[in-house]
């Protein structure tokens, strides 16, 4: 089983990024809108640790549906009895992962160093 999870520079809306534009095909699950988003899949772990990593200026995967997307997510770990258990970190540039932001909360989270 996953024990925490540490997604980073693709978690948004399905549509808003990867129906947006033009992605490489390993993003790409045919019929997956019909079941759920982002938010969703991502809350299936809850209540083990979740850290979601997104850049404020990332035009493929932009930061306001990731956002939106979180609030689903939160909303399932709350359900789940772990509100705290899930943090959305946001860097400040583009398409990345911000490890330095990332790692402290990973750590705060799990408590694992």
């Amino acid at each position: 089983r996953i024990a925490a999870a540490v997604p980073a520079s693709a978690f948004c809306g399905y549509l808003e990024s990867i129906g947006a534009q033009h992605h490489c095909t390993c993003n790409y699950v045919p019929g997956i809108m019909k079941y759920f988003d982002m938010g969703d899949l991502t809350g299936m772990i809850a209540p083990r640790p979740l850290v979601v990593v997104n850049g404020a200026k990332d035009t493929i995967f932009p930061v306001d549906s990731a956002r939106r997307q979180f609030e689903v997510a939160k909303q399932l770990y709350a359900a789940a009895g772990a509100p705290d258990k899930a943090r959305h970190v946001i860097g400040p540039e583009g398409h990345r992962f911000y490890a330095a932001l990332a790692w402290p909360v990973f750590d705060e989270l799990t408590g694992w160093r």
